[in-house]
């Protein structure tokens, strides 16, 4: 399970700090086979074109993120094929596997993207049905993802949205100007799933941090480190907001609570049984 740590006010103008969960959004993977082996792989691999990520030399321990993306890319340069498999345990103890097909990820726009997509693969390829899942803090600036916006490239997006308001000419300022990749990456940003596991008050937080200073222990260090990493990644949000503003006229509002996302599953429940009663009647 990857988390993202962020620091934001809430609704109430209240400093909060967010523990939330990234992952692929559902409509770019299904599960094809569950309980099975498919002869010549193993679980937690990633598979494309009949080749395993496990036994390339794209596999290296502790490598960057973005080498499974490299992987899926070189492998599929011929075939051109629009989706890949990946092999998950089917629970802790079991032989077993399960497979899912995972859509491929786009044309290159960043590595910092690129570190983004292979990082929920890995987290994927890894995850164990049934078993607690273990968190992973990601931070968004150490992955690179703003590691192309500057602020001349926002100031230039701005000028041309509001001198320009024909939709092609737009585009080919953007792209003449080099800011099209602005564009994509907050397009590319929201083919995933942001949800809020929990909160805790920014003050309370660093309450515990100041008790903690003087004693300078390894949790001290671990919870100074996760507050800094949630800060930077606030400051990353608020680059991909401020661009969606400019682009869409609103902010990015990517992230939404365990409760919301419940509440949408219990609709869609709802107005399939209402479906299905109309069908049998």
């Amino acid at each position: 399970m990857m988390v993202i740590p962020m620091v934001n006010k809430n609704r109430k103008g209240d400093s909060i700090i967010y523990n939330i969960e990234l992952e692929l959004k559902g409509e770019s993977h299904s599960k094809i086979k569950e309980g099975t082996i498919i002869k010549g792989y193993e679980e937690s691999d990633i598979i494309i074109n009949g080749t395993s990520y496990n036994n390339s030399v794209f596999n290296i321990p502790n490598g960057e993120a973005n080498k499974t993306v490299n992987f899926l890319r070189y492998f599929n340069t011929k075939s051109n094929k629009k989706n890949f498999l990946i092999t998950t345990k089917e629970y802790p103890d079991s032989n077993l596997y399960d497979v899912y097909s995972v859509e491929m990820p786009p044309r290159k726009i960043s590595g910092g993207l690129d570190n983004l997509y292979g990082s929920a693969i890995l987290d994927m390829k890894n995850e164990i049905p049934g078993g607690k899942p273990k968190g992973r803090v990601i931070s968004l600036k150490k992955l690179g993802i703003d590691r192309h916006i500057t602020e001349n490239k926002i100031d230039k997006l701005k000028e041309i949205i509001a001198v320009e308001k024909n939709e092609e000419r737009r585009q080919n300022l953007m792209q003449l100007n080099g800011v099209s990749d602005l564009q994509t990456t907050v397009d590319y940003v929201k083919k995933f799933k942001y949800t809020i596991l929990n909160t805790i008050q920014e003050e309370q937080f660093k309450n515990i941090l100041d008790f903690l200073e003087l004693a300078n222990t390894k949790e001290y260090k671990n919870l100074l480190k996760y507050y800094e990493t949630a800060k930077d990644n606030m400051d990353v949000y608020k680059k991909l907001t401020r661009i969606n503003k400019i682009l869409y006229g609103k902010p990015i509002d990517l992230i939404e609570s365990k409760k919301k996302s419940k509440v949408l599953v219990k609709t869609i429940e709802k107005t399939k049984d209402m479906e299905n009663k109309k069908d049998a009647a």
